[in-house]
């Protein structure tokens, strides 16, 4: 894939906030890949020159956190395979999360070409029967991140922010959650993509969601935490503050589009790339190869740090 051209206002900004200029550019997409093809456990995957591109783009061209970064992305698919392994979007539990929105939809761009992209969780109040089964709709978000790192680059430029809504959402359907697997999600989410997330806005929780924060807040760096937002309103007039009403669904205050209308389109958008899903499956780590030494214990949820990773 040639690397794609970019608007001028974000042209400007990758110069201005993430280090990027053409020659540097060239010369550092050089680098990565040849030293990917000098790692055993990572020497069978040879990415395009984009999407080398927007890693270091997501890591301000610093190539050591680009290095460690991308192989963070590739042997997380070895490590967490029940997250993706089978990502069909045909099989029938992902299309029961597809068609009931029970994942992280992206919204259309904003008019400000400089803005987060915005992701959506919003769906049908939870019936108390019904089984959240969360490694689906991990999944299902994953897939959806692997399409916007592919195809967009105001996302991995100007970062996404979420809109996390719960209705129906009870303590019985927490149990489904375990520690690990909201370990899991905040690694694959937050660490494993060239994106940075800008804001995670829940917007009138019930009960257990404060619960499922408290779960997870361990976990989050302070950073993070200081990003998490909490609003309690009738007319959404909090989060237009932060997310201009331009931008929403009609169900949220806006006048261009409503939540089915984007639902079926990025429904439509995964069942075009369902031949893609399955052959990328094959792209991960082979660790039985592996020769460096790697300080792991991060994901596999004992203390410990990725930034330890030793690969040159």
């Amino acid at each position: 894939m040639p690397i794609r051209e970019l608007p001028e206002e974000l042209q400007k900004k990758t110069e201005k906030e993430l280090n990027e200029t053409p020659q540097r550019r060239t010369s550092d997409i050089d680098h990565i890949k040849d030293w990917l093809s000098k790692q055993p456990h990572l020497n069978v995957i040879s990415p395009d020159d984009q999407m080398v591109l927007n890693f270091l783009r997501g890591c301000k061209f610093r190539a050591e956190k680009t290095k460690q970064k991308m192989d963070y992305y590739y042997s997380t698919k070895t490590i967490y395979r029940e997250l993706f392994d089978g990502r069909d979007p045909l099989s029938e539990e992902m299309q029961y999360t597809l068609n009931a929105g029970r994942y992280w939809l992206p919204l259309p761009k904003s008019k400000n070409p400089l803005a987060p992209r915005t992701l959506l969780y919003q769906s049908n109040p939870y019936k108390p029967s019904e089984k959240l089964n969360p490694v689906i709709q991990m999944k299902t978000i994953l897939m959806v991140m692997d399409v916007l790192v592919q195809e967009d680059d105001s996302f991995v430029i100007n970062g996404f922010q979420v809109i996390q809504f719960l209705p129906g959402l009870s303590l019985q359907h927490l149990t489904e959650m375990s520690p690990n697997l909201i370990r899991m999600m905040y690694l694959c989410t937050l660490k494993r993509y060239p994106a940075r997330m800008k804001g995670l806005h829940f917007v009138n929780i019930p009960s257990a969601g404060y619960a499922l924060f408290k779960m997870a807040k361990p976990l989050i760096s302070e950073k993070i935490q200081s990003r998490i937002h909490f609003h309690q309103t009738n007319d959404y007039s909090d989060l237009y503050k932060i997310i201009p009403k331009s931008d929403l669904p009609k169900e949220l205050g806006g006048e261009s589009y409503t939540i089915s209308d984007q639902l079926a389109k990025w429904n439509d958008i995964m069942l075009k790339c369902r031949s893609w899903f399955l052959e990328n499956e094959k792209l991960r780590s082979d660790e039985s190869k592996r020769i460096a030494k790697w300080d792991n214990t991060e994901l596999f949820g004992v203390e410990g740090s990725f930034r330890k990773l030793d690969i040159d």
